[in-house]
C-alpha cells in the first residue's frame, strides 16, 4: 500500500484547497496543520467597562451581576443585563447561557423595560369566573404548556401567570413572565402560575433511565401578600406528571386543571364567581379526601407532612458571597454552615421557608446578623445571598405574609357521602365494563368458562 505524505512545509496558499479536497475525498494525507490556537476554556466578565462608581456586585464565579427580578443590578441603578449575561438567575438550572434560552429572557426584559418606562402591559386574556371561564382558561393554560417555547427551554425561571382579580371576579392569564418578577409584581393579587420542572432536581443517569427525568409541569398557587409580618411557608402544588411525549393534554389532567383553578378562584373571589365555580371547588376538596383515604403508603417527601428539606420542588441553589473585608459566619436555621473568609463565595443548597444569617467573626453573643434572608421559592431557583456593607437590596421577596384565609370551601358529610357513592358507582361500572371485555375475549379465543 502506496502512503502518500507531504510535509507542511509543502503547503502553500495557492495550493491548500486542492490539499483540502484531497483530504476530504481520500482521507487526511499530511499532519493536521493549525495556524492559530485558540483556548476557549470559559470566560470572566470585563470588568474594565464600568466606571469607578459604577462597578456592579458580581457572583463568586465573576461572570455574572447580582441581579433582581427585573435582570438589574442590585447597587447600580439602571444598569440591567440581557443574554448570556443574564444567566446569573438561572446559572447551573436552566438555559439562560444559551441563545435557545437567552433570547427569551432578552425578550422578557424588553418587556419589563416597557412597563417600566412607558406602561406598557403584558400580552394577556381575560376570563370570567363562571364554569365556561374555568374551562377557557384550562383550555387555554394547557394549550400553553404544550406549545410555548420561552417557558420550555427555561426551566422554572419563565412561566405563566394566573390572577384571580377578587375584585372583578375576572381570570387574567398573563404569558411569559420571569418567575420572581411575576410574584413581586402581583404580589397584592391572588395567583395560580406554571412552570416547567423537575421533580427531583439531581439524580444519577441510571435513575434517569429506569425512573424517568421527572421533568413535569408545576402549577402553583400564592395567596396576596404584604411585605411586613413574617411570611406562612405554605404551598399548594399541583403535579403534571412527566409525559413520554411531552403532552399534558388528556382527560385527567384536564379535569383536575379546572377543579385546582376553580377551588383557588373561589377562595380568592368569592360571591364574584358564579355558584358553578363553587361546586367545582368542593369537588376539589372531595377528590383531596378520597385521596387522604386512600391506604397506599406515600413515598418519602410526597406525604402533606414532609419536612421541606425533602420536599424536592422547594430546592433552591443560594449563591453565597463574602463582600465585607472581614470573615463572616453563615447559618441556616441557627445552624452554622461554615465560615466564609473576605471576598470567598460559595453555592449551597437551601430550601423554602429557610433562614439564612451572616455574622462576623468572632461573633459576639446576641449580636444582630450583618445580614439575614429568608428563602422563598417563588424568587427563583437560583438566588443570591450577597454580604455587603450597609445591606444590599434583598434578592427574595422575604418576610411576606399571606392576608385571608386560607380554608377550602366547606363541604359536609352528605356531599362527602354523595361523591364517595358516585365515585364507587363509577367503579362498578368500570370494573363490570371490564368483566364484559374480558368475557368477550374469552370466547373469541375458545377458552372454557369458569
Amino acid at each position: 500500500m502506496l502512503t502518500l505524505q507531504i510535509h507542511p512545509a509543502n503547503v502553500t496558499d495557492s495550493n491548500v484547497d486542492q490539499l483540502m479536497m484531497l483530504a476530504a475525498s481520500t482521507g487526511s494525507p499530511f499532519p493536521l496543520v493549525y495556524d492559530t490556537v485558540i483556548r476557549a476554556l470559559g470566560w470572566l466578565h470585563n470588568m474594565s467597562l464600568y466606571g469607578s462608581n459604577a462597578l456592579p456586585h458580581m457572583q463568586t464565579n465573576r461572570k455574572y451581576a447580582v441581579m433582581t427580578s427585573e435582570y438589574e443590578s442590585v447597587n447600580v441603578p439602571n444598569l440591567h443585563f440581557a443574554g448570556t449575561l443574564s444567566h446569573g438567575k438561572d446559572w447551573k438550572r436552566s438555559a439562560g447561557a444559551f441563545i435557545h434560552g437567552f433570547r427569551y429572557t432578552a425578550r422578557a426584559l424588553h418587556r419589563i423595560l416597557e412597563k417600566k418606562h412607558h406602561g406598557a402591559n403584558w400580552p394577556s386574556s381575560k376570563f370570567k369566573c363562571d364554569a365556561a371561564g374555568i374551562v377557557g382558561v384550562a383550555d387555554h393554560t394547557l394549550r400553553r404548556i404544550n406549545s410555548a417555547s420561552g417557558p420550555y427551554q427555561m426551566i422554572a425561571t419563565l412561566g405563566d401567570v394566573i390572577l384571580l382579580r377578587n375584585d372583578t371576579g375576572e381570570l387574567e392569564y398573563v404569558e411569559e413572565l420571569p418567575v420572581a418578577y411575576a410574584h413581586e409584581l402581583f404580589s397584592k393579587i391572588p395567583r395560580v402560575h406554571w412552570n416547567f420542572g423537575y421533580w427531583k432536581q439531581r439524580q444519577s443517569l441510571h435513575d434517569s433511565i429506569a425512573e424517568g427525568t421527572k421533568f413535569e409541569i408545576h402549577v402553583w398557587y400564592s395567596g396576596a401578600t404584604r411585605t411586613n409580618g413574617r411570611r406562612l411557608h405554605s404551598r399548594d402544588l399541583l403535579r403534571l406528571i412527566e409525559a413520554f411525549q411531552t403532552d399534558w393534554d388528556n382527560d385527567i389532567t384536564r379535569s383536575s386543571l379546572e377543579l385546582f383553578i376553580a377551588s383557588k378562584a373561589a377562595l380568592a373571589a368569592k360571591s364574584a364567581c358564579a355558584p358553578e365555580v363553587h361546586d367545582m371547588a368542593k369537588r376539589w376538596v372531595l377528590s383531596l379526601d378520597r385521596e387522604n383515604l386512600q391506604s397506599t403508603p406515600r413515598v418519602q417527601g410526597e406525604g402533606p407532612r414532609s419536612s421541606l428539606t425533602d420536599w424536592t420542588p422547594t430546592e433552591i441553589d443560594l449563591l453565597v458571597h463574602n463582600h465585607l473585608s472581614v470573615a463572616v459566619s453563615v447559618m441556616r436555621n441557627s445552624n452554622t454552615e461554615g465560615v466564609l473568609q473576605p471576598g470567598e463565595g460559595r453555592t449551597v443548597l437551601g430550601h423554602d421557608g429557610d433562614l439564612w444569617e451572616a455574622h462576623r467573626v468572632p461573633n459576639q453573643k446576641d449580636a444582630k446578623p450583618v445580614k439575614s434572608m429568608v428563602l422563598d421559592i417563588g424568587m427563583g431557583k437560583v438566588q443570591d445571598f450577597f454580604v455587603a456593607e450597609g445591606g444590599v437590596e434583598e434578592c427574595a421577596a422575604s418576610d411576606q405574609l399571606e392576608l385571608g384565609g386560607s380554608d377550602e370551601p366547606e363541604v359536609s358529610d352528605c356531599d362527602r357521602l354523595l361523591s364517595n357513592l358516585a365515585r364507587n358507582r363509577q367503579m362498578q361500572g368500570s370494573v363490570e365494563s371490564g368483566i364484559r371485555q374480558l368475557e368477550q375475549a374469552r370466547e373469541r379465543l375458545g377458552c372454557p368458562a369458569q
